[in-house]
């Protein structure tokens, strides 16, 4: 236990007690952090153990010094027990020791002590979140649990305040790019959160996880009674006898002072040495002001973002930060360029951003794409007012999600669209009645970018492909990519018979979908716009059914719609704005043959529609491969091989 025996307590509680002076004196001066331990207590000053003492069996006090190491072969001339006189002289030794010792171990330490200061005892500590409970925090004779800092959180905001529900958190101090890495000489962050998480399962397995949060209650309520922690009128207030509730759920939160954000030794300590040795969810404390002081909003889920589970989602989310974070470690460029962040936010709710190893930071998310269509694509984008999936209001800018079905599908197709024999060769492979393609009958005065130049072109695919969604669907928007029925990617071809064929192209790749949830349901006045047309005697739709209304059902159901308007109302567009002739459609869907639950969806969706043969599902792979041996081709393989095809090792 390291609250105070009730003896040490008293003793330094009353004005007559034998330590009382000695708080009063730590009180005034805020360079001095005064911790507990038991049956004793430790004084602290820059992060060194400047003073300890300690009850004897006979209550008597044993007042101990500098350790040794401080001194750097000086003595003392004061003693610790006349610490008026002795402190001031400490002071100065511990002063000397960090600026001409010959090993500085302080410097994290004089951190720790800083953030005591901030949030429990300075001007500004009723505005932070956390207090400091306890420093230095060891528990048991072989070091069972080690942390830097132990932390109640209690938000600053009323309601909070007026509440009497707290929770602890272990806090890790980390100084500099180096301190975060593991290493044979110095643990990392990983060792770190798995001590802690060690600790935990142990006091769980133990029973005694209630005894040690009910430990830290009992010591921040005797720093509060005793004026070691300014907090507000509730904390002046407060006794060891009040009641306050502690939650069982304990965070761990890293502090790293100091980083350079260039450095890759954070990616690569959260992604561990292996596809599956990635660190489990932890914080990381980032400040938009400069500081010690401990706000919640600053203090960020920086997490994985991997479940324990074993979807597709899953392996690819570890399998996409792995390659980023060798390529971080390694200073290589092939996939990922100049990219030199990790960690980008994405909103799991209005109120929540979490951060995860595999979504670049904005500044970096041009790096998602492949290097032969960046500059390209960015432009295609912006000429047609395409919105960007992304994970913020730039629609102009691609999205840093490293397993985007949007950048997904731009990576294998985009590099081909102006090229007519090889956009007609992947056609082919699985359509083979397909004879000639024709260029995209919506991307007008088409251009490309060929070394900085606009260059005109035509082009055979067409990326989020809508057109007039308002005059064929009713749907209230047509603008491609955003609030609309649309595909991913869109052929206009010639078969065999010489009939116009539309060929809509729809991209899976990580997707996996809840048909259950009822809040995951469309809207049902989104609904009705469809259910008409599903019920018409031509439709390939046997008729509206009640799977339909949640995605991918929904998303199918609304693209073989939208062909079959295409092809009934003959909608006019392109450069002459001409009607649109097309006598038929063929569906195809690319989707990873290891994205089972995306090829459970597809089948039960085929078993919906009248023409199943309409419907062709094909593996990115094997879409792609009659352009092996086209040399024009060879570095976009290579790419998406290491990228997307090959099993990470």
């Amino acid at each position: 236990m390291r609250q105070l025996t009730n003896y040490l307590f008293e003793s330094l509680k009353e004005i007559k007690g034998e330590l009382h002076s000695l708080l009063e004196y730590v009180k005034a001066d805020d360079t001095l952090d005064m911790e507990f331990r038991g049956d004793s207590i430790t004084l602290y000053y820059r992060g060194g153990a400047i003073l300890t003492v300690e009850v004897n069996p006979d209550d008597s006090f044993e007042w101990k010094e500098l350790s040794k190491e401080y001194l750097l072969g000086c003595d003392l001339s004061h003693r610790a027990k006349s610490y008026e006189d002795y402190i001031p002289e400490a002071k100065h030794i511990i002063d000397r020791y960090i600026c001409d010792g010959p090993k500085n171990h302080l410097g994290e330490k004089e951190i720790q002590q800083l953030v005591v200061k901030e949030n429990n005892y300075s001007p500004y500590s009723n505005d932070t979140d956390y207090f400091i409970v306890d420093m230095e925090f060891e528990e048991g004779k072989d070091g069972d649990g080690r942390f830097d800092l132990i932390a109640l959180r209690w938000d600053s905001n009323v309601p909070s305040r007026r509440k009497d529900k707290v929770s602890l958190a272990v806090i890790e101090v980390k100084q500099g790019i180096k301190s975060v890495a593991s290493s044979k000489s110095s643990p990392g962050l990983h060792k770190h959160q798995k001590d802690f998480s060690e600790f935990i399962q142990k006091k769980k397995k133990a029973d005694t996880l209630s005894a040690f949060c009910d430990d830290m209650l009992m010591i921040f309520k005797q720093k509060c009674e005793l004026g070691l922690i300014i907090g507000n009128d509730r904390t002046a207030r407060m006794n060891v006898d009040d009641r306050l509730e502690c939650s069982r759920k304990i965070d761990f939160i890293c502090l790293l002072a100091n980083y350079k954000a260039a450095s890759s030794n954070l990616v690569a300590e959260l992604m561990g040495k292996g596809i599956d040795d990635f660190m489990r969810p932890c914080k990381i404390i980032v400040s938009n002001y400069m500081g010690y002081g401990l706000y919640s909003a600053n203090i960020i889920d920086f997490s994985s973002g991997i479940d324990d589970g074993s979807t597709y989602l899953d392996a690819e989310k570890r399998r996409q930060s792995f390659l980023y974070a060798n390529e971080l470690r390694n200073g290589e460029k092939s996939l990922f360029g100049n990219a030199k962040n990790f960690g980008g936010v994405w909103s799991r709710s209005l109120s929540k951003w979490y951060h995860y190893p595999y979504i670049l930071r904005h500044e970096d998310s041009l790096y998602n794409l492949f290097s032969g269509i960046r500059e390209d694509a960015i432009d295609y984008f912006e000429r047609h007012d395409i919105a960007w999936w992304s994970q913020d209001s730039d629609r102009y800018f691609p999205t840093g999600n490293l397993v985007s079905s949007q950048n997904h599908c731009l990576n294998h197709l985009f590099a081909m669209r102006a090229d007519k024999q090889a956009v007609l060769s992947i056609i082919q492979g699985v359509c083979p009645g397909i004879k000639d393609i024709l260029p995209s009958p919506v991307d007008c005065y088409e251009t490309k970018i060929v070394k900085g130049k606009s260059v005109p072109c035509d082009s055979y695919i067409t990326f989020e492909f809508s057109l007039r969604n308002n005059y064929l669907l009713g749907e209230r928007s047509d603008k491609r990519g955003k609030k609309c029925t649309s595909v991913d990617a869109f052929v206009y071809a010639i078969d065999q018979k010489e009939r116009p064929i539309l060929i809509p192209i729809e991209w899976k790749y990580t997707e996996s979908y809840d048909r259950i949830s009822a809040y995951k349901r469309a809207v049902q006045s989104s609904i009705n716009r469809y259910v008409g047309l599903a019920n018409m005697d031509s439709s390939n739709l046997k008729e509206w059914i009640s799977s339909y209304e949640w995605d991918p059902l929904y998303e199918f159901a609304r693209q073989e719609l939208f062909m079959e308007r295409i092809i009934q109302m003959h909608p006019k567009c392109g450069r002459e704005h001409e009607p649109l002739a097309a006598e038929d459609y063929i569906h195809i869907i690319v989707r990873p043959d290891e994205n089972e639950l995306i090829r459970k969806d597809i089948s039960d969706f085929r078993e919906t529609i009248v023409d199943k043969e309409k419907l062709i599902e094909v593996d990115p792979k094997v879409l792609l491969a009659p352009l092996n041996g086209n040399v024009a081709y060879d570095e976009l393989l290579k790419y998406l091989k290491k990228r997307y095809w090959e099993n990470v090792k």
